[in-house]
């Protein structure tokens, strides 16, 4: 199930933020934007603490703003009646950008294998294809566990405190296991997604879809 679980609890305490958003004018748009910018800047803390590792400390504040951002951009976009397509369609590919410069940048840090890096990102982005792939194909949008986006960004901000902790003699050790838990979570992630996608789709014409988690809204948990 994983940190999804507590989604409607996260997104019920960034109510008055979504207030605050929506009488400014802000769009769900520029929300997404901001996200984006919180991951770009996640990667270059991340390369940059290979010079300087307190610098690794920025990066669990990073992680959390992306997904802050990622819970307020369906939120503004419902609140403001702006839901759209092409707001779905933006959102996804932001999603996709950020998990690139968050596991990407971890390929630079010295001594973690860049193999594991790509391997743990293309994991990543395997499961979030499976779960868009599953709606397109005519079933729910799949945000099933264990290891979704907050998931993968929770494990990203611990190895960066821990990593700012160790200094760089055990950084390279931090970030390999971290990429590790990611990547595995990741194809078990997959592989539950794809098989509940499959027993929905899969199920004679008229019958109730199964149980799962199969969830409605934004894409906040991919």
């Amino acid at each position: 199930m994983g940190i999804y679980a507590i989604k409607p609890w996260f997104r019920g305490r960034l109510a008055g933020v979504t207030e605050a958003l929506t009488r400014r004018g802000v769009s769900a748009d520029q929300v997404t934007t901001a996200g984006v910018l919180a991951a770009v800047l996640g990667g270059a803390a991340i390369w940059l603490g290979d010079h300087w590792h307190p610098i690794w400390l920025a990066v669990p504040v990073l992680a959390f703003a992306r997904i802050a951002a990622n819970a307020l951009d369906g939120l503004v976009a419902i609140a403001s009646g702006t839901a759209r397509p092409a707001g779905e369609l933006y959102n996804e590919t932001a999603d996709r950008i950020g998990d690139a410069a968050f596991l990407g940048a971890v390929a630079l840090v010295t001594g973690v294998p860049a193999a594991l890096a790509l391997g743990a990102l293309a994991a990543a982005l395997l499961a979030s294809f499976i779960g868009i792939a599953a709606r397109a194909a005519g079933g729910t949008r799949r945000y099933d566990g264990p290891m979704g986006k907050p998931d993968r960004m929770t494990v990203i901000a611990l190895a960066g405190l821990i990593a700012a902790f160790l200094g760089r003699a055990s950084s390279a050790l931090v970030w390999t296991v971290a990429l590790v838990l990611i990547a595995a979570g990741a194809l078990i992630t997959a592989a539950n997604r794809y098989r509940l996608a499959h027993r929905e789709l899969d199920r004679p014409s008229g019958s109730p879809a199964p149980g799962g988690m199969a969830a409605s809204g934004g894409s906040d948990a991919a």
